[in-house]
């Protein structure tokens, strides 16, 4: 099993499934970009936020997010 492999599992036993959304909180690293990938290998939709924005800031971009899916 490869690195994304296991990622994308242990987001499922997570409870994620297909078109759930994820924020993901990282710095521009393979560790990113394999978290990219086991997203777009499951189907889940990856929201990269830089983790050098402030709390708020974050919960504004989440939050934005969020109206994007229910409209």
């Amino acid at each position: 099993m490869t690195d994304t492999d296991i990622l994308a599992a242990g987001l499922i036993e997570l409870g994620l499934e297909p078109n759930d959304r994820i924020a993901l909180i990282i710095h521009n690293s393979i560790e990113g970009i394999l978290a990219n990938f086991a997203c777009i290998r499951d189907g889940f939709v990856a929201d990269n936020l830089n983790p050098e924005l402030q709390h708020r800031e974050m919960k504004i971009c989440i939050k934005v997010t969020q109206k994007h899916d229910n409209s």
